[in-house]
This record gives structure tokens, C-alpha cells and sequence, in this order.
């Protein structure tokens, strides 16, 4: 009984921290306050429930409300100090480091690779045609976007896709996925509850917007399907890579 007790409260946390997560970015003070305030308890209640889990995922979202709360970052990398706050808390202690399971790049097979070509190509499409129709606004990321001439052009376009894929899929395909799958099982219902979150947060993002979350929130679909299919993160990151250096260039088309 305290076995089925303690595994449906670390189920619980981890869907809770999941929309609390999924709910910040859509908040505004004060109502911020109540995914701050609930993160900080979730991250006590799955401390005292003992599972590395739902920790995991109660940590990560915890530093990254809090983090929005008082440093009110924005694009193009929100998630970097949550991150390595995560990675410091983990490395600090046994039972999480031991636990991290999620850093492993898998075996993708020949198949998995064609599906991660196949999903680059949709969603390079949409994100152009999401640009040529709703002509967004960009121009807070335009100034995220250094000038270092066309030489450098090529590498910092690939440094920025390399760097964001590499916090968003931590976060999300990694941390929040493995948590979910802890609570009900390597299935579709954690690839579903992951992708939300990360759909939500794109509200402020690229693409942006009602449709970009909805975009967003697709996207992540199919990046849990890879991440599923290939047991680890390596064919995501190399998937999130590809559409991110589109993202790139599309600022830079519209910067020229």
C-alpha cells in the first residue's frame, strides 16, 4: 500500500509540475505567483515522496519558473541556467546522478533516421510558410542575432541550433519525458503530456503566437515519437538541430 501510495503521488507531482510548466509562459503577474509558488511545493512534496523521478522533473521546473520570475529571460536561450542549475543539483547527488537515465543517445536504426529526415522536411515547411503568411514581428529576436559578418554567418547558425536543441530536448525529451514514463510507463501518454509544455512555451518564441504553439506542440509530438522509437536523444538532437538552423536563417533573411 505505501508502495502504490508513494508511486501515485510521484505521478501526481510529475503531472502537475508538467502543466505548471505548460501554464507559466501562458501567465502574467501577479498570477505568475501561483506556478511559482506550486513549483517550490512540488519540488517539497517529491523531496519527501523520495523519487528521483519525479525530483528530476519537480527541480527543472522549479528553476525554470523561478528563473522567469525574477530574471525574465527571453530568446533564444531560457532554459541555460535552469539547466545548469539541474545538472548541478544532479551531480551533487548520488540517487539523482544515478538516476539521469535519460542522457543516452540510443540506437537509432536506418528507419528512425529517414523518420527524423521526413520531420525535418515538414517542419522546415511549416516554419517557412508560418513566416510568408503571418508575418510575425522579429524584431526583439532580430537583436539576439550578432552581426559578425558573412564569414561567421555559417557557424554561428549552427552553434545557436546546436545550443537550444541541446537545452530544449534536456529538458522536455529528456527530464520531463523520463519522468513521465516513470509514472505511467513507456507509452504515448507521456509523448502527448511532454509535448504540451513545450508547445506552451513557444507562445513567446519562434514560431510564436496561438499557431506557433500549436506548431510547437506538433512538433514536440514528433520529436517524442523519435525519442521513443530510438531509445535515447541522439536522433531528436540531431532532428531539433536542423529546424533550429532554419530558424536561424529565417532571422537572418529577415534581418537582410
Amino acid at each position: 500500500m505505501r508502495l502504490f501510495l508513494q508511486r501515485s503521488g510521484a505521478a501526481a507531482v510529475t503531472v502537475c509540475a508538467a502543466a505548471l510548466n505548460a501554464a507559466s509562459p501562458l501567465l502574467h503577474w501577479p498570477y505568475l505567483l501561483v506556478p511559482v509558488i506550486g513549483s517550490l511545493s512540488l519540488l517539497l512534496i517529491s523531496a519527501g515522496l523520495k523519487d528521483p523521478f519525479a525530483l528530476q522533473v519537480s527541480i527543472i521546473v522549479f528553476l525554470i519558473t523561478w528563473n522567469g520570475l525574477f530574471w525574465n529571460p527571453h530568446w533564444p536561450f531560457p532554459l541555460l541556467v535552469p539547466l545548469a542549475l539541474y545538472f548541478l543539483a544532479v551531480l551533487a547527488t548520488g540517487g539523482l546522478r544515478r538516476n539521469a537515465l535519460w542522457l543516452r543517445a540510443g540506437r537509432p536504426d536506418r528507419l528512425t533516421w529517414v523518420f527524423s529526415a521526413f520531420i525535418v522536411l515538414v517542419s522546415s515547411a511549416g516554419l517557412i510558410s508560418w513566416f510568408f503568411l503571418f508575418r510575425p514581428d522579429l524584431t526583439k529576436w532580430l537583436r539576439a542575432v550578432p552581426d559578425f559578418g558573412p564569414v561567421l554567418l555559417v557557424p554561428t547558425g549552427i552553434g545557436f541550433a546546436v545550443l537550444n536543441a541541446a537545452l530544449e530536448e534536456s529538458v522536455y525529451r529528456g527530464i520531463v519525458m523520463q519522468g513521465l514514463d516513470a509514472a505511467f510507463g513507456a507509452g504515448w501518454l507521456s509523448v502527448i503530456l511532454q509535448a504540451v509544455p513545450f508547445g506552451a512555451m513557444h507562445i513567446h518564441g519562434i514560431p510564436n503566437g496561438g499557431a506557433g504553439v500549436v506548431m510547437a506542440v506538433i512538433y514536440g509530438l514528433m520529436l517524442g515519437f523519435i525519442r521513443r522509437r530510438s531509445r535515447g536523444m541522439l536522433a531528436p538532437f540531431v532532428t531539433h538541430v536542423f529546424a533550429d538552423m532554419v530558424i536561424f536563417f529565417i532571422l537572418v533573411a529577415w534581418a537582410r
